[in-house]
């Protein structure tokens, strides 16, 4: 029989055996003076009042003078203020939309940060929790982007269907969380997408936990005289896959995952490209229709080719590139952005 320690009335500790791994105890994720602490600490706390001896009550004494690093200490899962906070937590939960945690032991949860050192015990997850364990990519870059960054990055991740933490709602955004919140990066996602990055950025460091996870490492080539294009362009010399767009990072992921974004990508596309012509007005219809995504036209040839006159083309090229559907390169050459 599997001991238990009753915390409160919705909180119970599941204690096994060391022996038998820390998923036989779920910590139901309500308590906890740090409900941020990671997978190995409570593992610890949790290990330590086995240890402890198999009486219910003789754990929760000894408890009280066991140390965790990281933790607070086993014994601050027995605080009744702990409880306040985590009751007040949840409560302001509730009132965000779509907003929910999840603990290590619910489906939802994302099984790649089981496989990981020390994943959280908890997650807040705002969205639509059941696309967490799908298959996924994580694209990481700099909090002083270049356009050029920017458009890459926008270009290679053109939704977000949830967003994850695993730190109390109002947690300012401080660099030393930084690292902690990395390993969830870098550990949930089949591979790592750099985009931009210094030479000691915070995307190098998620680099290298890929690596350590076992996922793959993506860089997206920059200008060698741009100080944040360091990161990719260093992974790239030491064997990142270089990418420039979406099919890039597909071909490397894994067969059966592959196959099925390749199935799905071309229908999606198609969709999105119509809608996007649903919403213009006739001139602009016209000269969306003359645009390719792979092959751009000069202006010239716009405006013999749409039958328009060059001030009628100078104003729509315009119009469609504040839509964000056509892009202008050097030379006057314009065409479509891949939607």
């Amino acid at each position: 029989m599997i001991p238990y320690l009753v915390v409160d009335n919705s909180v119970i500790l599941r204690v096994g055996s060391p022996c038998d791994g820390a998923r036989r105890f779920p910590l139901l994720a309500r308590a906890g003076a740090y409900p941020w602490a990671g997978f190995a600490a409570f593992r610890a706390a949790a290990e330590g009042i086995w240890l402890a001896g198999r009486s219910v009550s003789r754990a929760a004494d000894e408890t009280r003078s066991l140390q965790v690093a990281g933790a607070g200490g086993a014994s601050g899962l027995h605080k009744k203020q702990s409880f306040k906070r985590a009751e007040k937590e949840l409560a302001l939960t509730r009132r965000i939309d779509r907003c929910r945690l999840l603990n290590w032991t619910e489906p939802e949860y994302p099984q790649t940060l089981l496989q990981i050192y020390d994943p959280p015990v908890m997650l807040y997850v705002r969205g639509d929790a059941e696309v967490l364990n799908l298959p996924s990519i994580s694209i990481v870059g700099t909090r002083r982007p270049t356009l050029y960054g920017t458009q890459m990055a926008e270009r290679l991740g053109r939704e977000l269907a949830a967003r994850i933490s695993e730190f109390p709602l109002g947690t300012h955004p401080a660099p030393e969380n930084f690292p902690v919140r990395n390993r969830i990066v870098a550990g949930m996602p089949l591979g790592v997408v750099v985009v931009e990055g210094a030479q000691y950025s915070g995307s190098l460091i998620t680099a290298r936990l890929a690596m350590e996870f076992g996922r793959e490492v993506f860089g997206v080539p920059g200008n060698v005289t741009q100080p944040v294009s360091f990161a990719p362009n260093q992974l790239i010399k030491q064997g990142a896959k270089l990418v420039t767009n979406g099919a890039d990072v597909i071909e490397e992921l894994p067969t059966p995952v592959r196959a099925a974004l390749v199935q799905a990508e071309q229908p999606e596309a198609e969709q999105r490209n119509l809608l996007a012509a649903a919403s213009l007005n006739s001139s602009e219809k016209r000269i969306y229709d003359l645009l390719s995504t792979d092959d751009p036209k000069h202006i010239d040839d716009i405006v013999e080719q749409s039958g328009l006159n060059s001030s009628e083309v100078l104003a729509t090229l315009f119009d469609l590139e504040m839509k964000g559907i056509i892009r202008q390169t050097p030379g006057k050459q314009f065409s479509r952005v891949l939607l």
